[in-house]
């Protein structure tokens, strides 16, 4: 073992190399046995002369030429292009190859990216019911789940939302003025009332698939209640007039009764 002295007057353990041009033996501390290869600078310029004869390169994206400034042999097989642009473009367009495709199962087109080319169908759900032929019964319980316990807020773009202190201190989310008001409404009665009542309702939508849904409010224990604008409901947007038989009948089964809130019950 070799014992040197460095700069700041520490002894420190030294092991010994072989260079890679001359092929001479040389001592080197320990921690830069990575970073040595070479017992000289004569040496390691010598080596950059080898490495020119590889520098000449075209450029994957703009087909020109162009001159790497790479020190190693493997960092310049690496650089294929001959900036950064060029390089943003091209993995940029790489990433938004597709293709178009039509769903086997509900036969709508959809696009497919080429990360997901071995894709047959548009959905999780549509995959499943045409590998099986059965709605997936799992489809759209983990979030629906989490969101009747109160541990996520959906959030949605275009609506009034934040949070509610009731009069008892508890806080509770809010997805649309309408609901705000709601809340303020059921206070002023002095009714008890949850939004974290951990009731999901299933329902099967137009497609066949089974799904959930988490209704907005439980008033007494008793009373299942949706706050929804009138248009919302005669549009069947999101597939609200669907949802409101299916909500009738777990309700009659499980002891509730079911009420749909419109703005003609807020007040103004």
């Amino acid at each position: 073992m070799v014992i040197g002295k460095n700069h700041n007057g520490v002894y420190k353990e030294m092991i010994t190399l072989r260079c890679q041009i001359c092929n001479k033996e040389f001592n080197t501390y320990r921690f830069t046995k990575k970073q040595r290869k070479f017992c000289s600078l004569k040496c390691y310029y010598h080596s950059l002369k080898n490495i020119d004869q590889y520098r000449n390169k075209r450029c994957l994206y703009c087909d020109t030429s162009f001159i790497s400034q790479q020190h190693s042999k493997k960092m310049i097989e690496k650089n294929k292009y001959c900036s950064k642009e060029c390089r943003g473009l091209h993995l940029g367009e790489m990433q938004r190859k597709g293709e178009h495709k039509t769903c086997p199962q509900c036969k709508k087109e959809f696009y497919a990216k080429k990360c997901n080319s071995l894709y047959k169908c548009c959905s999780q759900s549509c995959a499943f019911r045409y590998k099986t032929g059965k709605p997936n019964p799992k489809a759209s319980i983990t979030i629906s789940q989490l969101i009747a316990e109160g541990k996520i807020n959906p959030k949605r773009n275009f609506y009034k939302q934040g949070w509610y202190v009731t009069k008892t201190g508890n806080k509770e989310w809010f997805g649309s003025s309408y609901e705000e008001k709601r809340m303020k409404q059921l206070d002023d009665m002095g009714v008890k009332w949850t939004k974290n009542h951990g009731i999901r309702i299933p329902y099967i939508d137009g497609k066949g698939n089974q799904k959930h849904y988490v209704p907005d409010f439980l008033v007494d224990n008793k009373i299942v209640e949706e706050v929804k604008p009138k248009s919302v409901i005669d549009t069947n947007f999101n597939n609200c007039k669907i949802k409101i038989p299916f909500a009738k009948k777990y309700c009659e089964n499980n002891g509730y009764e079911y009420r749909i809130i419109t703005e003609n019950d807020l007040p103004k």
